[in-house]
């Protein structure tokens, strides 16, 4: 019987970030060191609002999947609350429940913080569609991962979140696309 994706993405994130929680955007806090935030716009500018942007929005986040993956099969992890206006029609295989994330992360609130994390499996080729609502905040929590590779992508609306293999990889990045980078002190 083959393995389910979820059980994979246990194993994978058991395997590199154990002692982490699957909380995408507070992940470059615990990972700083592997860590660098690109702009998907000039200027830091955070929705596209034309087709031009769109095309430089797309253009950018597959430039740093083609850097950052080689297979052709990658998995993506989204939050289970979709925003209206979300598609993915012939995107995607399947969404399946992964798990379920305290995104409180030891607040006390009357207000749950349990998000529900779904997984698929995507084709890098067919990915744009993905991209596209991520981008406009139709989904949250994204995370890109190549399974056999202890790294990840975060996207955003805004911008995409990389976490490179080591410190050396994030730095090539830095450095190939500086002009992507955010003239923040924090990088953010």
């Amino acid at each position: 019987m083959p393995v389910e994706l979820p059980e994979i993405l246990d194993g994978w994130w058991g395997t590199h970030f154990s002692d982490l929680p699957t909380i995408p955007h507070m992940l470059r806090d615990w990972l700083s060191d592997r860590w660098v935030r690109f702009h998907s716009l000039p200027d830091s500018k955070r929705y596209a609002t034309t087709d031009e942007e769109q095309g430089v929005l797309l253009a950018r986040h597959h430039a740093l999947i083609d850097e950052m993956f080689s297979s052709e099969e990658l998995a993506f992890v989204y939050s289970g609350g979709r925003y209206p206006g979300a598609t993915a029609s012939g995107v995607v295989d399947s969404g399946e429940h992964w798990k379920s994330v305290d995104f409180g992360h030891g607040r006390t609130s009357e207000v749950p913080h349990d998000v529900e994390l779904l997984c698929l499996r995507v084709r890098r080729s067919s990915i744009g569609e993905l991209l596209r609502n991520v981008a406009e905040n139709h989904w949250s929590e994204c995370l890109i991962i190549q399974l056999d590779r202890p790294a990840f992508l975060h996207p955003y609306d805004g911008g995409i979140d990389v976490f490179a293999e080591t410190l050396e990889a994030r730095d090539k990045l830095k450095t190939k696309y500086a002009g992507w980078l955010s003239a923040h002190p924090k990088g953010l």
